[in-house]
């Protein structure tokens, strides 16, 4: 009845209905990063968004501007490079300010690669604030590179540190303003003398920005990230997520599923628990014992690393036994985690079978590593 109403609805005032978008499309630079996956659009944004009902897709500028079939395809457009210049940013702003016109919504975060082509030559303020206006900001011009006496603030403390705050002092920042048109600043940059703030993160109605360092906190590694951001929040407003439906993969026909998955990790691996005897348990054998036998209605798919349990490879009469048993339990569903637990994928980009096996199969006398690489033993 619902459905129907609001059909008849839309066909009196001439709405055309259209399936709703789900496809952020997210842009990087391969000479900068040369696969999506070393990308922050990967690496940060896409499990956020795909949590939010999104799907990502990535372009490289490095091949030209997307082009898109349909102009309600996405959306929205994820910029979020690590560069500060394009080969053309004129072009690629214009390509942007095509695409909200059409209604799509652009998120900006990470540098600012619009601002110069590749020989340093600056684009125009007016050329940029064409679209950063209608994300919330206006570009002054000017970069606040000694930061001491700035102090931050926050008019939404719930769009911020979230995993952590904002490092002191402060990162450099480009000079921003908020715009006329709708500008809902979240974060901002003023000096204790009450100067006029900065913006630093804000919302427009055509998506937001974040400057760099003030989404994501980076430590001495490349493991070591937080978000300073609320990546949530932030992404449910800019994309104008509040209604809309999500697609929750824990249920079926309006019943929860149950997930449950074991890796192989340390299937050779001694434990500190103790069996019958005080003989030493193996992490599998834990497993077996403690987890999963006696709760026989909990399905669960187990995934050895098969090197683990070939005895051919690394594996002993025992490794193998226990999985013979764990895998003869009903509610258990046989899985891999391969045979090598490869950490390097881009190995299997051009695969060659032929390659593999003279490298990770030696002629006597055999000689290994264990898979993390902790120890070497012959056989």
């Amino acid at each position: 009845m619902g459905i129907t109403l609001i059909a008849s609805l839309m066909l009196a005032c001439g709405a055309q209905a259209r399936p709703v978008s789900r496809e952020i499309a997210s842009v990087y630079y391969s000479p900068e990063d040369p696969k999506p996956r070393f990308t922050p659009g990967h690496s940060l944004a896409e499990t956020v968004l795909n949590y939010l009902g999104l799907t990502v897709t990535h372009f490289d500028l490095g091949k030209g501007l997307p082009k898109f079939t349909d102009p309600h395809e996405f959306r929205g457009i994820l910029v979020w490079m690590e560069i500060d210049r394009l080969p053309d940013p004129e072009g690629f702003l214009t390509w942007l300010e095509t695409q909200m016109d059409a209604g799509t919504k652009v998120v900006i975060l990470g540098d600012w690669s619009f601002l110069q082509n590749l020989d340093g030559k600056a684009v125009s303020l007016a050329r940029v604030n064409r679209v950063l206006s209608r994300l919330g900001g206006i570009y002054t011009g000017d970069w606040q590179e000694f930061t001491f006496d700035f102090q931050p603030s926050h008019s939404d403390p719930d769009m911020t540190g979230y995993e952590a705050g904002i490092a002191r002092p402060l990162p450099p920042f480009y000079s921003v303003t908020a715009s006329a048109n709708g500008s809902v600043p979240f974060v901002t940059a003023h000096t204790a003398q009450g100067s006029a703030p900065y913006v630093l993160g804000a919302f427009g109605p055509s998506g937001g920005f974040v400057m760099d360092g003030y989404a994501v906190r980076f430590g001495r590694n490349e493991h070591d990230r937080k978000w300073i951001l609320n990546p949530f929040k932030f992404f449910s407003r800019a994309f104008d997520l509040e209604e809309f439906p999500k697609v929750d993969t824990t249920t079926l026909m309006g019943r929860r599923i149950y997930y449950s998955h074991i890796d192989g990790d340390g299937w050779r691996n001694v434990s500190e628990v103790r069996g019958e005897g005080e003989q030493t348990l193996l992490d599998p054998e834990v497993v077996y014992r403690d987890l999963i036998l006696p709760y026989p209605d909990l399905p669960v798919s187990v995934a050895p690393i098969a090197a683990d349990i070939d005895p051919t490879w690394a594996g002993t009469r025992r490794t193998g036994e226990i999985a013979r048993k764990l895998f003869a339990l009903p509610q258990v569903e046989v899985a891999s985690h391969t045979y090598t637990h490869p950490f390097q994928w881009s190995y299997f980009d051009n695969y060659s079978a032929k390659r593999r096996i003279s490298r990770f199969w030696p002629k006597q006398p055999r000689c290994f590593r264990t898979l993390h690489g902790i120890s070497r033993y012959c056989r």
